[in-house]
């Protein structure tokens, strides 16, 4: 299925071809939220394809990196116990 990734208040759009690893590249004017929808006629449920997007200070993106790595970690450790419980039947 192709689908078409639109950024329109970003300015910019990019194909999404199956097995192929497409990058584009804009520049942003602001900080704020965005829309993200599907501009490529892909099916029944293309006008439901649509998401958002926010564009964030350096500052604040590094902080969801730092957070976001420590709730990994700790997601990772916790996982990583075996719990056992005996059957006490």
């Amino acid at each position: 299925m192709i689908h078409s990734f639109w950024a329109y208040q970003l300015e910019v759009k990019a194909d999404a071809n199956p097995q192929v690893n497409d990058v584009a590249f804009t520049k942003t004017r602001q900080l704020g939220d965005f829309v993200v929808r599907c501009s490529e006629l892909c099916g029944i449920w293309h006008a439901d394809m649509y998401d958002y997007g926010k564009v964030v200070s350096q500052a604040a993106f590094l902080h969801w990196v730092t957070t976001t790595e420590a709730k990994n970690a700790a997601n990772t450790a916790e996982s990583s116990r075996v719990r056992c419980r005996p059957n006490l039947q």
